[in-house]
């Protein structure tokens, strides 16, 4: 290991340069540009790593260089670089097989779904050599996290954090997979991360996430302007910076910050998908999905961004225009199981009967219309009818009311997976939906009440 690894981990930048400035290997003079990156000083990490990667170019240098060059929108370049690395490189030590699998978890990216098997198999090969090298975990953990399997990848963390419990990339990793399912247990993994890197932008960003999820928009600033005064040029803090402008409707100041974001990547359409996430998050899905289209004009590839909007399509609506992006999702990334759930579900959607009276569309399974139309319809009209008087508020357009007789079915209708234990129903402004009686046991709940 260089003895550059231990600062490079905790974000020592200064002491990085300072222990490898005379050293002239691949290896080095890539740890050199990483902590060049990670401060956004991104001419200066490609001045130093270009004459090495191209008298060298399957090392370490090489690498660096194809990622930087992808991270920065010059997309051709930093294929074609990474798979001249791939072409290149007769591995034989576990190092080797490292680099193979990060070239192809980069690539991987770009809709190329046998990189991704090829990253796994790469993964695997350097594991088998080096079983015990967290630098090799915690990539391959973010490689099954990126493929949609946090089981996978929180067991590559661990496995990480078993041999070095201060590694801030499993740390950060780990609190990524629990940020949906346990956030208390991601804070602190967090708070670890950042008291051995107090400069590691992802884990700033990432609870700056969280805040916003808490509603804590102080906090996520706070967070963000940590990022961005250790990477005053970091993307990803950029853009969430843009997206809480966009939440408070600061329109003008929105649309500056996104052109600075264009400036360093003009092809970085993830500055209005973010954005339109936020919203999303706020229950703002029309403008959500206004704002991921715009995505994906500046990055028709952008296979989050499809999946992104199908979810927001669904959730205003319009499930026609939804499966078009999901099925253009799925065809980016077939390892997306939310995805694959909601067109799954669409399928039976398309079998449901359809209603409509008067500002109400409603879908029910075909077993369960003939009763359940006697019933539902009056009572969703009555209630809309209440509401608007009682509020002083007009409907301006139809609300669609979808019923199911499966709690897995309302459940991915709703989040995208199934589960949603505890849930009977639930309304995103023009969508209403709900388990019918058969998704229940008798006497568990009350649809009528529910609805």
């Amino acid at each position: 290991a260089s003895p550059a690894q231990r600062p490079s981990n905790g974000g020592q930048f200064d002491e990085v340069e300072r222990l490898l400035k005379a050293a002239t290997d691949p290896g080095s003079i890539a740890l050199r540009a990483r902590a060049q990156i990670a401060q956004g000083h991104y001419q200066e990490a490609q001045t130093l790593l270009t004459p090495v990667a191209s008298a060298q170019p399957d090392s370490d240098a090489a690498l660096e260089l194809g990622l930087l060059e992808l991270y920065l929108g010059r997309r051709a370049d930093g294929i074609r670089r990474l798979r001249l690395l791939a072409g290149r490189l007769a591995p034989r030590t576990a190092r080797d097989y490292f680099r193979l699998a990060q070239a192809a978890s980069a690539l991987a990216g770009f809709q190329d779904a046998q990189a991704f098997k090829e990253a796994n198999s790469f993964f695997r090969d350097a594991n088998k050599l080096a079983p015990d090298d967290p630098d090799i975990n915690a990539a391959w953990g973010e490689l099954f996290l990126d493929k949609h399997n946090p089981a996978d990848a929180m067991k590559s963390f661990q496995e990480a954090l078993r041999v070095d419990d201060s590694h801030v990339s499993a740390l950060i990793g780990a609190a990524q997979v629990n940020s949906g399912m346990n956030p208390p247990a991601a804070k602190a993994a967090l708070e670890r991360a950042l008291k051995i890197n107090p400069n590691a932008v992802p884990a700033l960003l990432l609870q700056a996430e969280l805040s916003l999820d808490d509603r804590e928009r102080d906090a996520a600033r706070e967070s963000i302007k940590k990022a961005l005064a250790v990477n005053p040029n970091s993307l990803e803090a950029r853009s969430l910076q843009a997206a809480i402008a966009r939440l408070e409707d600061q329109t003008a100041e929105f649309e500056r910050q996104v052109q600075d974001v264009l400036k360093i990547n003009p092809s970085f359409g993830e500055v209005y998908r973010v954005a339109g996430d936020h919203l999303a998050r706020n229950y703002r899905f029309d403008e959500a999905v206004i704002l991921v289209r715009r995505a994906l004009t500046i990055d028709a590839d952008n296979t989050r961004a499809y999946s992104d909007l199908g979810t927001h399509l669904l959730r205003t609506g319009d499930e026609p225009g939804a499966r078009v992006a999901l099925e253009r999702a799925f065809k980016g990334d077939a390892f997306d199981q939310t995805t694959f759930n909601q067109l799954d579900l669409l399928d039976t959607i398309d079998k449901f009967v359809t209603i409509t009276d008067g500002d109400i569309i409603m879908r029910l399974d075909p077993s369960e219309v003939g009763v359940m139309r006697e019933y539902a319809m009056p009572l969703a009209k009555q209630a809309l009818q209440t509401l608007q008087k009682l509020y002083d508020f007009k409907v301006t357009g139809p609300i669609l009311i979808e019923m199911f007789p499966k709690h897995d079915q309302f459940a991915v209708r709703t989040i995208g997976l199934p589960g949603f234990i505890g849930a009977l129903g639930a309304c995103f402004g023009r969508v209403v939906t709900l388990d019918s009686p058969s998704a229940r046991d008798p006497g568990e709940f009350h649809w009528g009440e529910t609805l």
